[in-house]
């Protein structure tokens, strides 16, 4: 594959960060473009050549707000809106709430630089399928500056994929909308959960106790992350470590399976259920490789980490003293396999 006349499709994906050391003002550089290894997800190969594109420089030490530039490069939305409830990329919304959603975009700000993405393909591409090309690529690039300049990048606004016109590009940044019931906190109930977790936490031995609380760590971290890849390994991590002493065969996705039975049937009110037997393996099979394995499948990536979320939410509520939750994908997995007979070794299979 070579650069010609025949990639029509250009993008570019944007990577804006700010700086603590001294780049020099309204410079620029690129490399010529190389064919990337990581397809997208319809398996189409693609052309990428990486700039890096600086700003005017901010007054040191920063003791004052950094200002924005006029005009100065692509602008671009910093990942918030004044309305609106926010966790990661997703926009929560109740069934009746009607909100307006719009979204800001802004210049550059002194002291910040732009990691670029500029792509050719030779059939449009969706801004989605190209993120999950490029968010790798630009994240690689933002840790290979760190440690080679020892600069302490921090990327301001999530990557973001225009497709590129002859008169500038075209703005298409997705967000999530997802569609949450806004539940009446019942404070006594709140109450009755962490006195629980407390009776089980004083049971622990330390190294269990410090596992549980990394479970909990990458589990919140996972609602609030902004890159899909990123969030697939926060949510795996929790998985990990909520099963990490669990005693099973069969590995991690053992342990997964071990913990998810246990749960299943030491939930009280499921007692006219019959008792599952543990299976080898789990909802999560396909991820037993390593952490990040939904990166074998890109065009997957949100309905396997759909599914993992559910999965780790249940390891955490084993691991909280929380009963098992009466909806969600693991649930109506477990309660459709078999209702009257013990779950077989291959009743966990993820399909």
């Amino acid at each position: 594959m070579t650069l010609t006349e025949e990639f029509t499709h250009k993008y570019v994906a944007i990577l804006r960060c700010r700086t603590w050391g001294e780049w020099p003002e309204w410079n620029r550089f690129f490399l010529p473009a190389y064919e990337e290894p990581l397809p997208l997800p319809d398996g189409r190969r693609l052309l990428l050549s990486i700039h890096v594109a600086t700003y005017a420089k901010r007054d040191r030490p920063e003791a004052t707000p950094a200002k924005p530039l006029v005009k100065a490069g692509p602008i671009v939305w910093r990942g918030r809106m004044e309305t609106g409830y926010w966790m990661g990329m997703q926009y929560l919304k109740a069934p009746e709430d009607e909100l307006p959603l719009s979204l800001h975009y802004e210049e550059p700000y002194e002291g910040e630089i732009d990691i670029q993405l500029h792509i050719g393909l030779t059939h449009s591409a969706s801004p989605e399928d190209l993120a999950l090309v490029a968010s790798p690529i630009c994240i690689s690039v933002l840790a290979l500056i760190n440690l080679t300049a020892g600069e302490f990048l921090v990327p301001v606004a999530p990557l973001q994929v225009r497709a590129l016109a002859d008169h500038g590009s075209q703005l298409s940044d997705a967000v999530v909308i997802a569609v949450q019931r806004r539940p009446e906190i019942v404070m006594d109930s709140v109450k009755e959960a962490i006195e629980r977790f407390v009776r089980l936490r004083s049971g622990l031995d330390r190294d269990s106790a410090q596992a549980v609380t990394v479970a909990a760590r990458r589990y919140v971290t996972s609602q609030t992350e902004m890159d899909p890849i990123d969030r697939y390994c926060d949510l795996w991590e929790c998985c990990e470590f909520a099963t990490l002493f669990v005693k099973a065969s069969g590995g991690k996705v053992g342990r997964v399976a071990q913990a998810l039975t246990s749960h299943w049937n030491q939930t009280s009110d499921r007692s006219g259920r019959c008792r599952a037997r543990v299976g080898h393996q789990a909802p999560v099979r396909r991820s037993r490789k390593n952490r990040a394995r939904g990166l074998d499948a890109p065009g997957e990536l949100a309905a396997r980490t759909d599914l993992l979320e559910d999965v780790a939410a249940e390891l955490l509520r084993h691991s909280l003293g929380v009963p098992f939750s009466s909806k969600g994908r693991v649930f109506d997995r477990l309660s459709s396999l078999a209702p009257n007979k013990p779950l077989q070794p291959t009743g966990f299979a993820g399909g």
